[in-house]
């Protein structure tokens, strides 16, 4: 990953199951204009990303709460282009706060889930 500059600010928060999430944050006059939040396994493999960058160039792919979207995983979808809309994870808080309850679900599956197969 890239190093933080004065528009980017880029950080990887590692999770105790050995996923990771890339923040990326773009910084205009102090405040995040737009974001990547993206959640991959301990393989690199994408699980969910959060995005908020508009995509006003083209109405096909835009969503009922863009900017706000999620991609699936690539093995999920039929190409990149594939949104969800995003009504309720739209800041940096409220996604550590999902994959945080998500990680005690799927404890309780006695690690079952397909992203925790590698570790």
């Amino acid at each position: 990953m890239r190093p933080s500059t004065k528009e980017w600010a880029r950080k990887t928060i590692v999770f105790h199951n050995k996923t990771k999430l890339y923040v990326t944050e773009h910084i205009e006059n102090g405040y995040i204009s737009f974001y990547y939040y993206d959640w991959v396994t301990p393989n690199e493999e994408t699980i969910l990303k959060w995005h908020s960058e508009s995509h006003d160039n083209d109405k096909r792919h835009q969503t009922s709460t863009e900017p706000f979207y999620v991609h699936l995983p690539d093995s999920e979808t039929l190409h990149s282009m594939y949104r969800l809309e995003n009504f309720e994870h739209q800041t940096l808080r409220s996604i550590i706060e999902f994959i945080l309850y998500f990680d005690k679900v799927i404890s309780a599956f006695d690690g079952q889930f397909p992203y925790m197969s590698n570790q």
